[in-house]
C-alpha cells in the first residue's frame, strides 16, 4: 500500500490508542522504609486542661467553669472548654441528718449564665465525655451529647433548661470505682448563633430526699 495512504491511517490509530488508554490520578511521594504516614491528631484529646476539680469524699459536688468565651478564641487548637473532673475511690456524698447518704454521682455541663426567654431556643450546647478508668492510662470516649434550651415556663421559677436532643446521656449515674480513682475529661462548647457562651462542668451526687 503507498505510503501517502499508510500514513493518514498510522495517525488515525494512533490518536484512537491515545484516548482509550487509561487515566491516572495524582502521583504520591513513595513512604520510605519504616516512615510511618501522617495522622491528624485531635488537639482536644492532647491539650492541657482549662480547668479541674475533685469530688472529694463528703463533698455534694465539685465544679469549674470557663473564664467567659476565651476557649473558642481562634488561635487556640481545641475550640472546646476542657475539664477534668477526678473522682477518687473513697468519693461519697455528704451525710443527711439522719446519716444516710447516696454513692451515686452524675456528670452534667451547664451554661455559666442562663439564658432568657427570648435567647434561649438559640442557645446549643455540645458535650464529648471522655473516661479514664481505674487502672487505665488513656481516655475513652463515654458519650457525645447535643443539647438546645427550651423555656420551661411551667417551672416554679421560669428558666432556660438544657435539653438532650442528640447523642446519648452524659455520664449517666455511677459510683465511684473502689479500685482506684477515675478521670473525666469533658469537652463543652455552648453558642448562640456565632457567639460563644460561657460554660460550667459539674460532677454531683444525688440529692438525698431525707
Amino acid at each position: 500500500m503507498p505510503a501517502q495512504v499508510l500514513a493518514p491511517m498510522f495517525a488515525i490509530l494512533s490518536a484512537f490508542a491515545t484516548a482509550m488508554a487509561p487515566t491516572t490520578g495524582p502521583t504520591h511521594p513513595p513512604v520510605q522504609a519504616g516512615e510511618k504516614p501522617s495522622v491528624k491528631v485531635n488537639a482536644c484529646r492532647t491539650a492541657a486542661a482549662d480547668a479541674q476539680a475533685t469530688l472529694t469524699r463528703g463533698e455534694a459536688s465539685a465544679s469549674v467553669s470557663s473564664a467567659g468565651i476565651a476557649y473558642g478564641s481562634s488561635w487556640r487548637g481545641c475550640r472546646s472548654f476542657i475539664a477534668e473532673l477526678h473522682v477518687p475511690a473513697n468519693a461519697k456524698g455528704p451525710e443527711s441528718g439522719l446519716g444516710g447518704s447516696t454513692p451515686y454521682y452524675t456528670v452534667r455541663p451547664g451554661l455559666a449564665q442562663s439564658p432568657n426567654q427570648s435567647t434561649c431556643a438559640a442557645t446549643k450546647l455540645e458535650m464529648d465525655a471522655y473516661l479514664r478508668a481505674a487502672g487505665s492510662n488513656s481516655f475513652v470516649l463515654h458519650s457525645k451529647s447535643e443539647f438546645v434550651g427550651v423555656w420551661d415556663a411551667a417551672s416554679y421559677v421560669p428558666q432556660c433548661r438544657l435539653t438532650l436532643v442528640e447523642g446519648s446521656t452524659p455520664a449517666p449515674r455511677r459510683e465511684p470505682n473502689a479500685a482506684g480513682g477515675e478521670t473525666w475529661r469533658v469537652l463543652v462548647s455552648a453558642t448562640r448563633g456565632n457567639l460563644k457562651l460561657g460554660v460550667t462542668v459539674r460532677a454531683a451526687f444525688d440529692a438525698i430526699p431525707y
